[in-house]
Parts: structure tokens; sequence; C-alpha cells
């Protein structure tokens, strides 16, 4: 009840693999009853590559009679879709102490895949702009609250890789007060948001306390539940910009003075 609840199934094989038993929540996941599950193997709803490397793991787990846990692998559907899956398993042994088969979990993971995949897909698309522009990538896990900074944060907040502790409170260190406020809300919001969200604040960088106009855009990563569990983002260096606009302003302020 405890593994249903989870949204896991419950199943038992044999030493070779093949199910003896299987709880129904495996149905929704493979697209097939228990009676069609009951006598066949993992192996045979599986991509066949993916089939033999998963058979190569478990045939050496049996060999050493030993427990796995978090194997993921490719499933198949009849219709041919491609469903991803978490398992886990334990020995079971006869009144000998020989080998019998395995019993565990399986959780389906595709929506979680799925998100992993945007994630990669996100920051691939970073990674290229930020070669081509000098900006800086951040990757932000809300799960753990680690942090991530690509060379062009470090850079960019003048921040020795060796001194990073991968925390928000690297980020929090270098915020300026006039806007730290503005900054914290706007990724707060954005947490929230299935919608990019940009910012700008300022901050003094840590190499030479020198302060810095920085412009973030960002977007946050949702799980199956609607949960954000991830906040990709780039921040650019926009200093000599804001410096330009704001003498601008000045040499205006003063022409209009003097007319």
């Amino acid at each position: 009840d405890v593994a249903e609840a989870a949204g896991e199934y419950i199943w038992e094989t044999d030493t070779e693999g093949v199910f003896l038993f299987v709880t129904d929540p495996i149905e929704g996941l493979l697209g097939r009853s228990v009676d069609t599950i009951l006598g066949q193997t993992p192996f045979d709803f599986m991509p066949a590559d993916e089939g033999e490397r998963v058979r190569a793991m478990l045939r050496a787990y049996s060999a050493r009679a030993e427990a796995w846990q978090g194997l993921e692998h490719r499933s198949l559907r009849p219709d041919g879709t491609e469903v991803w899956q978490r398992v886990s398993g334990l020995p079971m042994f006869d009144e000998q102490g020989d080998l019998v088969g395995f019993r565990g979990t399986g959780l389906d993971i595709t929506q979680e895949k799925a998100a992993e995949d945007t994630q990669q897909r996100l920051m691939g698309r970073l990674r290229l702009a930020t070669s081509a522009a000098s900006l800086g990538i951040w990757d932000l896990d809300l799960a753990s609250g680690r942090l991530e900074w690509d060379a062009g944060m470090f850079r960019i907040y003048g921040v020795a890789e060796a001194e990073f502790e991968h925390s928000v409170a690297d980020w929090k260190a270098a915020l300026i007060a006039d806007t730290r406020d503005q900054a914290l809300g706007d990724i707060e919001a954005g947490m929230r948001s299935t919608r990019p969200y940009e910012s700008e604040f300022r901050i003094r960088r840590r190499s030479d306390g020198a302060v810095r106009d920085i412009r973030a855009l960002a977007q946050a990563i949702f799980d199956a539940e609607g949960n954000a569990i991830r906040v990709v983002g780039v921040n650019e260096d926009i200093t000599e910009r804001r410096e330009a606009e704001r003498q601008l302003h000045e040499q205006s302020r003063q022409l209009t003075a003097v007319l």
C-alpha cells in the first residue's frame, strides 16, 4: 500500500528475470495488463539495445546475489511510446540460502526525464549564447540548494572558483543594498512562473570592489506535479551600457539647463 501510494509498483522475478508477480500500477506505465506481463521479462518490453544493457547489469547482480537501487531504464508501450522507469531490487533466497529470484519496486519517471531533457536543451542554448556574447550561466537545484556557475559567472562576479561554495549565499553576498530586495523578489516570483523572467540589479565585484550593473534572464523548470525543481539563467554585465546612458542623460540635463 505504501509503495502504491508513492506511485510505485511491486514485482518479483526468478533468477532469469521472468516476472512471477507484479502489481496493477505497472499497467499504466507499460500500457499492458498484468496477465500479459507475467511470464515475460522486463527486457521483452525494452528497446533491443536497452534490453541488452539492463540484462547484463542484472546478470551481474544475480551472480553476486546483490541488491540494487535506482536503476533507470527505458521501456516501450505497445504503440511504440518510450517511457522511463526507476527500479530497485532485493535478492530472495530459499531455506537453503540459494538465490531464487528478486523482489523490488518500479516507478514511472517519464515526466522527470522529460524535465531533464528540457533543462539540457535550455542549457545548450544558454551555453551557445554565452560563448557568443560573453555572458554567464547559473543553474540552481531547488531541492538541494546547490548553485552552479560557469566560467562567465566567476568572471562577472570576480569570484575565484576555489572560493565558490555553490550556495545562493554566494550570489546574495554580492548584491548592492539598493537593488537587493528587488533582485530577491524577482527570483522568488520567477520560481512561481512557467514563463522566463527578467531582472536587473547591481552587485559589488569581489575581486576589486567595483559596482557592476547586471541584467538577468532565467527560467524555472517544473516536474510533472507542477513543482519548481530547478532555475536556470544567464547574467549579463551591462555596466558600460548603463554608464553610457547615465552620461547621455547628464549631458541632456546640462544642455537643458543652459538653454
